[in-house]
């Protein structure tokens, strides 16, 4: 089982990847059983489930061809159009990045728009593939981020994305994705030909999704102090941002690089009330999920989000990209770090906070 980074006593979620006492004490007996079992016959083997069994409605898509990943020890930031054809509009209820080639990437990004939504002219510079340099970051988008039907992200760890029912967008007929890729440094050359899957709501899509990214990447909220690392330091940084409108949360997505020590977010209500968001004691880079909340929780205005994030630049830390240490910049490539947080969700309606999320 793959470890479940989020402390447990700090706050619950419905995706959660932990066993009760009791059921690792169902675990280990069988594993008991079965090894004696095994013993007697060797003809035991373990069957592997298909990436649809539940017979839902899905359209697949695919990078057009395998992408040749350079093995020269540096960073490779990529972009990949894929245009997608339907017979009809869809709503979209679920959906999953399949990595290619899980060890590579380091992360993925995709944004969907409407075929309509954009000057065709400007689509010319994303039907090959883009090598980016390190010059060329921030990202690169094709239209502005008002016309995007929807922005989503793979992490190692994540999950497909399930929204409650109602909640969801419309993917057009004609559409397009814009997929960027971030292959993390390797020796050897690889491959990677990566694909997503939609999966198709059987009722109406009313509720739009949302995406608000606080601090890197981001354009609600910056780090303080800004993120800038020295060598042989440890250092905290904090965001705070109060809301403007009510807001209906789902999901929850913490990032940080690899000098990353742990992590911790709380909403403080205009009442005063305090909400314990996610708290991260031992961060580990590989395992960055979406953390899914078990019913929507109403963010109201004037809500305050403080969170905060600790990182060691020291020889201690066994992941320091450097040895010995050096400054570490703010950036999206893996020698940079960053600190942010990600809420998946919707403008607030009366009764979301009673929906519970599947």
């Amino acid at each position: 089982m793959p470890p479940w980074p989020a402390d447990p006593h700090f706050s619950s979620f419905a995706n959660e990847k932990m066993l009760t006492d009791l059921e690792k004490g169902k675990l280990l007996a069988w594993i008991d059983q079965k090894d004696k079992s095994d013993k007697k016959s060797n003809t035991g083997r373990i069957a592997r489930a298909s990436e649809n069994t539940t017979n839902e409605p899905f359209l697949g898509v695919e990078m057009k061809e395998k992408y040749l990943i350079d093995g020269n020890g540096k960073d490779n930031i990529a972009q990949f159009l894929i245009p997608i054809k339907l017979d009809k509009d869809s709503m979209v209820r679920k959906i999953e990045f399949i990595p290619g080639n899980r060890k590579a990437i380091h992360h993925a990004n995709f944004l969907i728009f409407g075929d309509s939504m954009v000057d065709k002219s400007r689509l010319k510079y994303y039907t090959q593939v883009q090598p980016l340099l390190e010059t060329d970051i921030p990202f690169i988008d094709p239209i502005p981020a008002k016309d995007l039907l929807y922005y989503g992200g793979w992490l190692p760890g994540t999950d497909a994305l399930t929204f409650p029912p109602g909640f969801g967008f419309i993917l057009p007929k004609s559409a397009y994705i814009l997929l960027t890729i971030h292959y993390a440094p390797t020796s050897i050359d690889a491959n990677d030909q990566s694909r997503l899957k939609f999966y198709f709501a059987r009722d109406t899509v009313r509720r739009i999704l949302e995406t608000i990214t606080f601090g890197s990447a981001g354009k609600v909220a910056a780090t303080y102090p800004p993120l800038l690392i020295p060598p042989d330091s440890i250092m905290s940084f904090e965001i705070r941002h109060t809301f403007v409108k009510d807001f209906s949360l789902i999901y929850i997505n913490p990032h940080m690089h690899l000098l990353g020590r742990n992590f911790e977010a709380i909403l403080i209500f205009p009442n005063n009330d305090t909400i314990p968001l996610i708290k991260i004691n031992n961060w580990g880079f590989r395992w960055q999920y979406f953390y899914q909340l078990r019913k929507v929780l109403k963010v109201p205005l004037g809500a305050q989000i403080i969170i905060k994030a600790k990182y060691d630049n020291t020889s201690n830390n066994p992941f320091n990209p450097y040895h010995p240490p050096r400054l570490i910049k703010e950036g999206v490539m893996t020698n940079n770090e960053m600190m942010s947080l990600i809420f998946v969700g919707a403008f607030y309606k009366d009764g979301d906070e009673n929906i519970k999320i599947p």
